[in-house]
C-alpha cells in the first residue's frame, strides 16, 4: 500500500500535466480489464427573485459526482457507473453495460441518457453557461432504464444513429420490486457531422475552419398501459463552429393523443425553439448567450415558456476547471381570457472541477 499511493498520486499529476481531459487509467497487464475513476464537482451561489415570492439566495452543490468506467474481459465489453452525492442524499445517475457487437453496431443496457436533444446529450461540463437550458425537460430529455442499439452515441464524428426502448419514467416499484405498470417508450436519433467537429461540446477550443453538425430526434409513447395519454416529441438540432465561434440551435414539437381509442390521433400541443452562441478568447474566456421559447398552440388554455440567459466562463484547464457566471430571465405565461405571467430573475456563479 505504501508503494501504491505514491504511484497513484504520480499518475493523477501526470494526467493533468499532459491533458486536462485525461483521466487516471488503470489496466491489467494483459489489457483485458481497465478502470478509469473520475469526479465532477460544482459549487454554486445563486440568487432568485420571482414576482410572486420573496427573493432567495443560497450556496449549493448541484453536482458532486463520482464515476467508475472501463472494460472487462474484452475492450468490446465496457461499463459505466456514475453516482451523485449531495448534502441531502446519494443517488444513482448512470449505470450501464455497453457491448460492441461488430463494426458500427453496439448495444447498451442499463440507466443512461436517452438519445434525444444534442444539448442534453452533452456532458454538463461542456455546456457554455452555468447549466442546461430549461426547455429540455419540457420535451422529455432525461435519463431512463432501457436497451439501445447504436454506433457510438455522442462519441462518433460523421454519421451516428441510435434507437432504443426505455421504461418510460422510472416508475416507483411495488412490493415485488417491479414497475407497477409497463409503459415503454421508443427513442431514436440520427446525426451527421463534418470532419474535426466536436459536436457534443459547445466551446470551440479546437478552432479552425467551418464545421457543421445536424441531428434528428424522435420520442414515441405508444400508450401501452391504456391510460389514453400517448404522446410524442420530435426535434431537429444543429451546431456550427468556426475560429473559436460556436453556435447551436434546436427546433421541437410535441403531440398528445386526442382520441382515447386511436394512438395515431395525435394533436400538436406546442412548438419549441432553442438557440445559443459563444466565442472563446485565447482558450480562456468565453461569453455566451441563450434564448429558448415554448409556444403553445392552444392560445386559450396553453402555457408559454421563455428563457433569456447571458454570461461568461473563465477556463483554467478547459472543461476540467472553470468558473462560470450568468444572469437570466425566465417567464411562464398561463394563457386564457386573463393571462397569468410568472417571471423570475436568476443570477448564478459556479466553480467547477471535473476529471
Amino acid at each position: 500500500m505504501r508503494r501504491v499511493l505514491p504511484l497513484l498520486y504520480f499518475l493523477c499529476s501526470a494526467a493533468y500535466a499532459q491533458d486536462p481531459g485525461t483521466r487516471l487509467h488503470i489496466e491489467s497487464e494483459d489489457g483485458r480489464f481497465s478502470l478509469n475513476p473520475g469526479a465532477h464537482l460544482q459549487v454554486r451561489a445563486q440568487f432568485q427573485s420571482a414576482n410572486s415570492d420573496e427573493p432567495q439566495h443560497a450556496f449549493s452543490i448541484p453536482r458532486g459526482r463520482l464515476l467508475v468506467a472501463g472494460h472487462a474481459w474484452s475492450k468490446d465489453l465496457s461499463y459505466f457507473l456514475l453516482t451523485n452525492w449531495s448534502p441531502e442524499q446519494a443517488s444513482l445517475v448512470d449505470a450501464f453495460i455497453n457491448y460492441r457487437i461488430g463494426a458500427g453496431v453496439q448495444v447498451r443496457v442499463g440507466q443512461y441518457k436517452k438519445p434525444f436533444s444534442r444539448h442534453f446529450l452533452q456532458d454538463n461540463p461542456h455546456v457554455a453557461l452555468v447549466d442546461y437550458a430549461t426547455i429540455g425537460s419540457h420535451y422529455g430529455t432525461g435519463r431512463d432504464v432501457g436497451l439501445m442499439f447504436h454506433n457510438g452515441i455522442a462519441q462518433k464524428t460523421g454519421f451516428e444513429w441510435s434507437i432504443g426502448t426505455f421504461d418510460g419514467g422510472l416508475h416507483a416499484p411495488d412490493d415485488t420490486g417491479l414497475p407497477r405498470r409497463i409503459h415503454p417508450i421508443v427513442v431514436g436519433r440520427i446525426g451527421l457531422s463534418t470532419p474535426g467537429m466536436e459536436e457534443y461540446s459547445q466551446i470551440d477550443f479546437e478552432g479552425g475552419s467551418l464545421r457543421v453538425a445536424v441531428g434528428l430526434n424522435t420520442q414515441l409513447d405508444f400508450d401501452s398501459d391504456r391510460n389514453n395519454d400517448g404522446n410524442s416529441q420530435h426535434g431537429l438540432d444543429g451546431m456550427v463552429k468556426i475560429g473559436g465561434l460556436g453556435g447551436q440551435f434546436a427546433i421541437y414539437t410535441q403531440t398528445l393523443q386526442s382520441d382515447p381509442d386511436r394512438w395515431t390521433a395525435q394533436q400538436v400541443v406546442d412548438y419549441g425553439l432553442h438557440t445559443e452562441a459563444n466565442f472563446v478568447v485565447d482558450k480562456r474566456l468565453a461569453p455566451a448567450i441563450r434564448y429558448s421559447l415554448v409556444h403553445a398552440r392552444d392560445r386559450a388554455n396553453g402555457t408559454d415558456l421563455e428563457e433569456l440567459t447571458a454570461g461568461f466562463t473563465t477556463y483554467f484547464q478547459q472543461h476540467a476547471v472553470k468558473w462560470a457566471h450568468d444572469i437570466g430571465a425566465l417567464t411562464q405565461t398561463d394563457l386564457g381570457r386573463r393571462p397569468r405571467v410568472e417571471s423570475m430573475l436568476q443570477i448564478r456563479t459556479q466553480v467547477e472541477l471535473s476529471f
